[in-house]
């Protein structure tokens, strides 16, 4: 990790997955941005052993992201950084660490909109 990647911050989109019956009577999944989340962090690639520390916990993630509020993420939410899409993957906890909420996430490289 460089010192530029703990320090610059980033522009994010927040999105929230919504199911809906399509024209054809099928259901089709839709993202739409989330009003009023957070749309600065900080988004850092896990080292090989924090992911490792996350694949012994059954966490399938790559990248760790880092807001000053709080994102308020689920499942049924994702990140867009620089066009590419995370999908929410779990909490970090941030108590010995001092103000802010941090998540980690597993970027999407197929398909992402049928996700």
């Amino acid at each position: 990790m460089t010192l530029a990647q703990l320090t610059s911050i980033h522009t994010v989109t927040i999105q929230e997955k919504t199911r809906s019956q399509g024209s054809a009577g099928a259901m089709e999944t839709t993202w739409a941005t989330v009003d009023g989340a957070p749309t600065s962090a900080r988004v850092v690639p896990l080292g090989s052993k924090e992911t490792l520390e996350f694949q012994r916990a059954g966490i399938e993630a790559d990248t760790k992201i880092f807001f000053s509020e709080d994102p308020a993420m689920d499942s049924k939410r994702r990140i867009v950084y620089d066009s590419k899409v995370y999908l929410f993957a779990g909490e970090i906890d941030m108590q010995n660490l001092g103000r802010g909420w941090a998540v980690v996430a597993r970027y999407i490289s197929g398909h992402p909109d049928n996700v």
